[in-house]
């Protein structure tokens, strides 16, 4: 990785970025792009002109300095256009051709949805694998990623909700860039390290600090993405305006022939349909392929076996060690964890010799009476995890059944982790 060739960890700054970054040129567009776009824009106008549709309004949205929100609004705008297109051949004006050339505009952006979609979980699983890459091999870490999993079903599960409630595709995608937001901020967090989240770094051994005070300032207008968003953002931003424009004068086409009003779309409509679509995805699919070159080879992408090499780590993770605990006969030991609503606990403990012990686990609501979660264990060792209902105290009582003779020696480990961390994203500014 790029990062361990330097002198040690170095600080994953702007300039370290910028030195970084510069190495890479974005791939010039298409002369025939500006071109495209002012007759997009033209066509719309002229065949809204007697309209009073609000067909135009996408056009008055300002493009987000940002590479990620680019990549998802081209998305919005694919699909919204794709939408569009979904109308019988006679609402293209009965132009000879007009469906064929509707299915190639179709083909076309449809590839550049698939091709933005795909990017977007490919930069996902890296860094989930990356990160999987620093955790122990052991109940935390499973529990980090089964946290991180009920984030994402809860994601999945409120987009679901807004679709079947009749959402706009507008309405999806102003939801799918909040949770997006939301993600960030939980990174950020994480990398700051503040309240609930030292509890997570206090487990997540050898993740280096350089890459823990690049995710606290991935979000900050001068931090080191912005490098990528003036190397890189323009070219976008400009691919952006172009979808933006597609998407409008495909729905000046449906809205005029379904609806009347207007002046009925024309061979060269048709044509121009069809070229812009095709020029749109040759020039997306280039920036595209750049641009994932570019974040495989990025330098925050370091693996954890680069990370210890310079940090003298020890490999696998590791955290706390095991609390050791003593139990007279006939005592019990217990711990209490504060949680809030989303946080999940887990532990894992085992007495030295493999004599029973007496294991319960109880969830203590404000204001309501303890509820047992599981039926009692005895046995001699145990793990798990629960995620919490809501705000309360889990209680973990280990108990020592013997009357008589022995006493138990335990080594307890234990995890508290917050709901917000599933955040999982940190490549794209």
């Amino acid at each position: 990785g790029a990062m361990a060739a330097q002198e040690g960890m170095v600080p994953i700054t702007r300039e370290f970025m910028e030195a970084f970054y510069s190495r890479f040129a974005v791939p010039g567009a298409d002369e025939g792009v500006a071109g495209a776009c002012e007759a997009l824009l033209a066509a719309a106008h002229r065949l809204t002109a007697c309209s009073k549709s609000a067909t135009l309004a996408p056009l008055e949205r300002e493009v987000p300095a940002s590479i990620d929100q680019n990549m998802w609004r081209q998305r919005e705008q694919c699909e919204e256009a794709l939408a569009a297109l979904e109308v019988a051949p006679g609402c293209l004006g009965g132009v000879e051709g007009a469906e064929a050339r509707a299915g190639a505009a179709r083909a076309a952006l449809k590839a550049v949805y698939d091709q933005v979609t795909s990017n977007q979980v490919r930069a996902k699983e890296k860094v989930l694998e990356m990160i999987k890459e620093f955790l122990p091999n052991d109940f935390r870490g499973q529990l980090l990623l089964s946290q991180k999993q009920r984030g994402e079903d809860r994601r999945a599960a409120e987009v679901e909700a807004l679709e079947k409630a009749g959402g706009s595709i507008a309405d999806k995608y102003a939801l799918l860039w909040r949770q997006q937001q939301d993600r960030r901020k939980m990174l950020a967090s994480l990398g700051s390290s503040s309240g609930a989240f030292k509890t997570l770094l206090s487990y997540i051994a050898g993740v280096p600090q350089a890459l823990l005070d690049f995710v606290t300032t991935i979000n900050d207008d001068n931090g080191p993405l912005s490098v990528q968003r003036r190397l890189y953002g323009p070219a976008l931003y400009q691919l952006t305006t172009f979808a933006t424009r597609l998407r409008v004068f495909v729905c000046a086409m449906q809205d005029v022939a379904c609806r009347g009003g207007g002046a009925a779309p024309s061979e060269e409509d048709l044509a121009l349909l069809e070229s812009a679509s095709v020029l749109y995805q040759a020039e997306m699919g280039k920036f595209l392929a750049f641009f994932r070159e570019v974040f495989e080879k990025s330098p925050f992408m370091v693996t954890a076996e680069e990370a210890r090499a310079v940090t003298g780590e020890k490999s696998g993770g590791g955290g706390d060690e095991p609390e050791r605990v003593e139990i007279g006969r006939a005592a019990e030991h217990a711990i209490q964890l504060e949680v809030e609503g989303g946080t999940a606990v887990g532990w894992d403990w085992r007495e030295e010799n493999e004599r029973d012990c007496i294991f319960r686990v109880e969830f203590t609501a404000k204001g309501a009476p303890a509820q047992r979660l599981m039926p009692d264990i005895t046995a001699g060792s145990h793990e798990g995890q629960f995620p919490a209902p809501g705000a309360g105290v889990y209680t973990l009582t280990w108990t020592n059944p013997d009357l008589v003779w022995a006493s138990r020696s335990l080594l307890i480990s234990t995890l508290n982790l917050p709901g917000g961390a599933d955040a999982d994203d940190a490549g794209e500014a």
